[in-house]
């Protein structure tokens, strides 16, 4: 198996996972960088094992959260919403969580 340079760029399709088109939404784009797509697939796998929510339903959650504060005039990405809340949820240490009260 070919080694993939994360430092490069790849075009999201419909058919591309759930963390790539996430990351068009945080940046506009559909050219986006493999490595933000893999922290944002890392964010979503850590915050599975802690949510009963699917990984889709955990990445909605995140984009409604940003469009909330967006609206509300605070400034905050996709990326950083997920990352907030892989944090909070690896320091609590709880599992089998209904993520969604928390993302509210």
């Amino acid at each position: 198996m070919d080694a993939v340079d994360r430092n490069t760029s790849m075009t999201v399709t419909e058919r591309s996972p759930v963390e790539a088109k996430r990351v068009v939404i945080d940046d506009g784009t559909k050219s986006v960088s493999r490595a933000k797509v893999d922290r944002f697939a890392g964010y979503l796998n850590q915050l599975n094992t802690h949510c009963q929510e699917s990984r889709d339903r955990i990445a909605d959650m995140a984009l409604a959260t940003r469009k909330i504060l967006v609206d509300q005039g605070k400034a905050i990405s996709v990326e950083a919403t997920l990352r907030d809340l892989s944090v909070m949820m690896n320091e609590t240490g709880l599992s089998d969580q209904k993520c969604a009260e928390t993302f509210a």
